[in-house]
C-alpha cells in the first residue's frame, strides 16, 4: 500500500497510460488491479506526467513496486462509483463499494465471518468515501466527454489522499478479519452490531469480537499509541507495566506520564544521559547551572553535566589539595571537584582535554593563595570554579589561560598581581564575580591577548596607578554588561573592540544605559584594600538602578541574595547588592 503523503493545494493526479484515444477499459474504471489481472497493478501518476511502459494504466507489478511512491499510486481497487449496485445479483461485478467488498470476502474465503455489508458499514459517512465518490463522478464526465488521456484525468490533491486513505481502510477491515477473530464459531448467519463491536451468531449464541490492533505499529493514534493484550489501541497507563510499554514503544520516550509516553522526567532523567530534564516538557535539555546536575557540575559551554566522577578535596577527604584532585582524573575525563573550606597554597594546571569543575562546598568559602600563578589552563581544557576566593599571589596572575576555557561564578580573585590573563583563543566568563588587583605596582585586573571574555554582573578595579581594570591587544571579543568597571585613575578600559551597556564605568564608554562616574572612591567599597569589593550601603544611590536584568542572567548575586526575574528590570551593577 503505497502511505498517503502531504501534497501542496496545487497538485493535481494524473491518470496515465491510456494512449491518445477515448479508453473506456482503464483499469481505474474497472476496479483497479482487476481490469490488469495477472501480475500487473493498476498505477497513476501524481501531478502530470506518464506510468512508463504502463497499457490503460497497467504496469507489471514487479516494477510498479519500483516506482517512487512520491509521484506515483497504486490502484489496487480502482475508483468506486457508487456505494452500492442497482441489482444486488451484481454486487461481485459491479463497480461500487459494496462490489470492492464482495470481491475481498470471495477472495480470502471470509464467507461466514466477514460479510461485504459488514465492510461498507464501516466506511461508510467517512469523509474520505465521499471524496473518491466525487472525484469518480468527475472522471466518468470526463470520459464521456471524450477527455480522459494519458494527461487530462485529474483530481486535486484532498481527493488523491482520499484515495489512499479509502484503500487503507479496505486492506484494515480485511486484516481485521482474517485471523483477528475471538470467538468464531464460523456459522454464516449473523447479526451484526457493528465492525468495531460485537458480533453475535444467531445459530449457537456465541459472540465474535473484531480487534481493533494485533500490534503497536497498527495504532496511528498518538492518543493511543499502544496495542493491548485485548486488541485495543489504549494510552501507556492503560497498560499493565505503562513504562514498559512506554520502553517498548520508543526507547527514546521510555516513560509513561499521564497517559503519554515521554523522555524523561526530573525524578527520572538516566534517559537524559549527561543533559538534564525538563519537567514542563518532560525533554532532555542542555544544563544552564550548576545545580540541575545534583551533586555534580554543569558544563556551562556545552550544557552537559560533568558526571564522571567527584571528589572531595579537604581535609580527611579523597585529597587534601586541589592539584592532587585535578590530576586524579584522566585525560579527556569530565568531573567535579568540592573543595572545603580551608586555605590551599598551590600552583595547579588543567590540561590535557580535562573539563572539571572546581564548587566551594555550600556555604564554605575555600581560598586558594600561591607564590606563582594559581591556575593555568591550557589548550582544549576547560574549568569552571564557584564559590572559591582566590587572592594573595603577589607575584603572579591569579588565572592565566593559554587556550582553553574558564567559567568563574562568585568568585573573589583579587589581591593577586594580575587577576586574570588570557591569551591564544582563550574564552572566559565571569558572573557575580569581583576581580581587583594590588595596588602600587601597576597591575590590570583583566588582561586579553586574542581571546574572549564576557562579563556579567561583576566588579572589575585596577591599580591605583598606572593599571587598568581591562587592558586587550591584538584581536579581542569582549562583552561587558551590568558591570561595575574601573580604577582610582580615571582610565580603566583599553580595549576598543569591548561592547560595554548598562555598565558604571570610571572613563565615558560609549553604550546602551552605560554611566561615568569618574575617579573610584574607595569608599565605595567595604574593604578595597583587602579585596573585599561588596558596596557600601551608604553609596548605594551611584550603583543602583543601572543594570537591566534579562531571561538568562543570574537570579541570585555574589552572596546569594536574590535579583529579579523579570526582563528589563532596573537592578544594581556590579556582583554585589547592597542589603
Amino acid at each position: 500500500m503505497v502511505s498517503t503523503t502531504m501534497r501542496g493545494v496545487g497538485a493535481l493526479l494524473a491518470v496515465t497510460g491510456c494512449g491518445s484515444q477515448v479508453n473506456a477499459e482503464h483499469c481505474l474504471f474497472e476496479g483497479g488491479d482487476r481490469g490488469c489481472g495477472g501480475t500487473q497493478s493498476c498505477m497513476i501518476v501524481i501531478g502530470g506526467g506518464k506510468v512508463p511502459e504502463a497499457t490503460n494504466g497497467c504496469l507489471d507489478a514487479t516494477e510498479a513496486a519500483e516506482l517512487d511512491p512520491e509521484r506515483y499510486v497504486h490502484l489496487r481497487y480502482g475508483l468506486p462509483a457508487t456505494l452500492e449496485p442497482e441489482d444486488p445479483s451484481d454486487v461481485l461485478e459491479s463497480d461500487t463499494m459494496l462490489g470492492i467488498f464482495a470481491r475481498q470476502v470471495v477472495a480470502h474465503a471470509l464467507e461466514g465471518v466477514c460479510h461485504e455489508a459488514e465492510g461498507l458499514a464501516s466506511v461508510e459517512g467517512l469523509p474520505q468515501l465521499e471524496l473518491v465518490l466525487a472525484a469518480r463522478t468527475r472522471l466518468d464526465g470526463l470520459r464521456a466527454e471524450r477527455r480522459v488521456r494519458d494527461d487530462e484525468a485529474v483530481v486535486h490533491a484532498a481527493e488523491a489522499t482520499a484515495v489512499e486513505d479509502l484503500g487503507a481502510s479496505v486492506d484494515a477491515w480485511v486484516i481485521a478479519c482474517e485471523g483477528r477473530l475471538e470467538g468464531s464459531s464460523g456459522v454464516e448467519s449473523s447479526e451484526t452490531t457493528g465492525t468495531t463491536g460485537a458480533t453475535t451468531h444467531s445459530e449457537t449464541g456465541s459472540t465474535t469480537t473484531f480487534l481493533e490492533c494485533a500490534s503497536n505499529a497498527e495504532c496511528t493514534d498518538p492518543a493511543t499509541p499502544l496495542c493491548s493484550e485485548s486488541g485495543e489501541c489504549v494510552s501507556c497507563d492503560e497498560m499493565p507495566d505503562p513504562n514498559d510499554a512506554c520502553a517498548t514503544l520508543d526507547p527514546l520516550a521510555p516513560l509513561c506520564v499521564g497517559g503519554a509516553c515521554v523522555q524523561c522526567t526530573a525524578a527520572e532523567p538516566a534517559a537524559c544521559g549527561r543533559q538534564v530534564c525538563d519537567d514542563a516538557t518532560h525533554t532532555c535539555v542542555p544544563c544552564t547551572e550548576h545545580a540541575q546536575c545534583g551533586e555534580a557540575a554543569c558544563d556551562l559551554f556545552t550544557g552537559e553535566c560533568l558526571l564522571d566522577a567527584m571528589v572531595h578535596v579537604g581535609s580527611g577527604l579523597d585529597f587534601t589539595t586541589i592539584c592532587e584532585a585535578i590530576t586524579s582524573f584522566p585525560e579527556d575525563a569530565r568531573g567535579t571537584i568540592v573543595v572545603h573550606d580551608t586555605s590551599y597554597l598551590e600552583s595547579c594546571t588543567i590540561d590535557s582535554g580535562r573539563r572539571l569543575a572546581l564548587l566551594a562546598d555550600p556555604g564554605d568559602q575555600p581560598t586558594w593563595d600561591a607564590a606563582g600563578t594559581q591556575l593555568t589552563v591550557e589548550p582544549g581544557a576547560a574549568v569552571f570554579i564557584e564559590g572559591l576566593r582566590i587572592a594573595g599571589n603577589s607575584s603572579g596572575v591569579g588565572l592565566r589561560m593559554i587556550g582553553g576555557q574558564a567559567w568563574l561564578d562568585r568568585v573573589q580573585l583579587v589581591e593577586n598581581g594580575t587577576g586574570a590573563e588570557l591569551q591564544d583563543g582563550a574564552e572566559a566568563v565571569f558572573r557575580n564575580s569581583t576581580v581587583g588587583v594590588l595596588t602600587g605596582g601597576g597591575y590590570t585586573a583583566i588582561y586579553v591577548q586574542d581571546a574572549s571574555v564576557e562579563l556579567l554582573y561583576s566588579t572589575i578595579i585596577g591599580d591605583a596607578l598606572s593599571g587598568h581594570s581591562l587592558l586587550c591587544e591584538s584581536v579581542v571579543t569582549v562583552s561587558v554588561r551590568n558591570s561595575i568597571v574601573g580604577n582610582y585613575n580615571g582610565n580603566p578600559i583599553e580595549c576598543d573592540q569591548a561592547e560595554v551597556s548598562y555598565s558604571v564605568t570610571t572613563n565615558a564608554f560609549p553604550g546602551a544605559g552605560n554611566q561615568n562616574v569618574g575617579s573610584m572612591n574607595t569608599g565605595w567599597f567595604v574593604d578595597s584594600a583587602s579585596g573585599d569589593f561588596h558596596l557600601d550601603p551608604s553609596y548605594a544611590d551611584i550603583f543602583t538602578n543601572v543594570a537591566q536584568w534579562q531571561t538568562g542572567d543570574p537570579t541570585l548575586d555574589l552572596d546569594g541574595d536574590p535579583r529579579p526575574t523579570v526582563d528589563g528590570t532596573p537592578d544594581f551593577v556590579g556582583a554585589d547588592l547592597v542589603p
